[in-house]
């Protein structure tokens, strides 16, 4: 559940950055 919300998940897997977040 990726929401934009920086979690273990997100953590562990490159992901790449939002356009909402700066």
């Amino acid at each position: 559940m990726s929401s934009g919300l920086i979690t273990r998940t997100d953590i562990a897997d490159p992901d790449p950055p939002d356009p909402s977040n700066p």
